[in-house]
């Protein structure tokens, strides 16, 4: 059963004896949710370079772009999404520090 497609499952069982008296009983059974999706990027395919250009003459702490993913679970914590940087260097032979930030709530 996935939580993204069914949220709630009810069910009514009936009980019968041989003088044919019967108890009905409803049952709720609700469906929790797991964190089984993983966040997808917008865009969403990965594999595609997004080319953003930024002149040299801009100051650190200048706003560059925000990235966004979104995560089709249905319940927090398992819809939260965080970023990160993975290479935070400047692809250059002196391992310079990036002159910008990801914020790792916001993106």
């Amino acid at each position: 059963i996935d939580r993204e497609s069914i949220a709630e499952i009810i069910v009514t069982v009936t009980a019968k004896d041989s003088a044919g008296h019967t108890q009905l009983l409803k049952i709720t059974i609700t469906v929790e949710d797991l964190n089984d999706n993983k966040p997808v990027m917008e865009p969403d395919n990965c594999d595609v370079d997004v080319p953003i250009h930024v002149k040299e003459s801009e100051n650190n702490g200048y706003y560059v772009t925000t990235v966004r993913a979104t995560d089709a679970d249905k319940e927090e914590p398992h819809n939260s999404v965080s970023y990160a940087l993975l290479n935070e260097q400047l692809s250059d032979t002196q391992n310079r520090r990036l002159p910008f930030m990801l914020d790792p709530l916001t993106g």
